[in-house]
């Protein structure tokens, strides 16, 4: 899927239906970016082409989420990997007071908390 599909598909989701024309840098009725929505639907392609067209890898979503967060809800470390190179913060707290450093240490997967030993907390 393009980032233009993907952004005519969101076109059509209630939480879009209120913003404008939507862009990669927008953010839906909760606060989410397109990246966050990428994330969440495991879409590891597209995610990887917002990075490379620009996205904020650091914008806040809904309940402070960065991408990052989501990357490590979702268990996926090579996402989470992907966004720290790619300058997310392992540091950034959101409304729970919880970074995403702090939610890796505690995953269930062994290879998140690995990823986790090694992260820098920026």
């Amino acid at each position: 899927m393009t980032i233009e599909e993907f952004l005519a598909e969101m076109r059509e989701h209630e939480a879009w239906r209120w913003e404008g024309e939507i862009d990669i840098h927008s953010h839906d009725s909760t606060g989410d970016t397109p990246l966050h929505w990428a994330l969440w639907r495991s879409d590891d392609q597209l995610t990887k082409a917002l990075v490379e067209a620009g996205v904020d890898v650091n914008s806040r979503g809904e309940d402070g989420f960065t991408p990052l967060h989501v990357a490590v809800a979702q268990e996926n470390a090579a996402m989470a990997r992907y966004l720290a190179a790619a300058g997310a913060s392992w540091g950034a707290v959101n409304e729970f007071g919880q970074s995403p450093l702090e939610r890796a240490k505690q995953a269930d997967s062994p290879e998140m908390r690995q990823l986790a030993l090694g992260a820098e907390p920026i």
